[in-house]
Formats: C-alpha cells, sequence, structure tokens
C-alpha cells in the first residue's frame, strides 16, 4: 500500500534533492503546483505551470534513484 507523503515530507525530499520549496504560490518563484485536489477556478488561473501530485515527486525521485544504479 501506497502512503502519499505530507507536506512536510515532500518539503524535505525537494529540498533534500536541490529544489526549493515555496509554501504560497509566486508566479514568478515557482515552476510546479503540487496539489491533490484543485478546483476548476484554480487551474484556470494557473498559467504555463505543471500540476502534478504528491506521488509525481515521488515517482521521479525513484525515477532518478534507478537511473543512478543502472548507470554503475
Amino acid at each position: 500500500m501506497f502512503v502519499v507523503p505530507s507536506s512536510d515530507e515532500i518539503k524535505k525530499l525537494i529540498v533534500a534533492n536541490g529544489g526549493i520549496y515555496q509554501h504560497y504560490y509566486a508566479m514568478s518563484k515557482v515552476t510546479h503546483i503540487i496539489a491533490s485536489n484543485l478546483p476548476t477556478s484554480k487551474i484556470s488561473q494557473i498559467r504555463n505551470k505543471k500540476i502534478v501530485r504528491p506521488d509525481w515527486i515521488i515517482n521521479r525521485l525513484l525515477d532518478a534513484l534507478v537511473a543512478v544504479n543502472s548507470d554503475m
């Protein structure tokens, strides 16, 4: 069973892997929006940003780990 990590765990993972976590949306600083659920009105306000679920972050980190290990 997969448990979605908490926002604190996601923040720690992002920072530990070289990313910058913004708690509040700042258009000039944000490249991805992490959300499990967004109303349509919010989605239409956010332009040119990728909206991803928390598990997407975990999957990208796992993909990177597999890639590093396969190069060894």
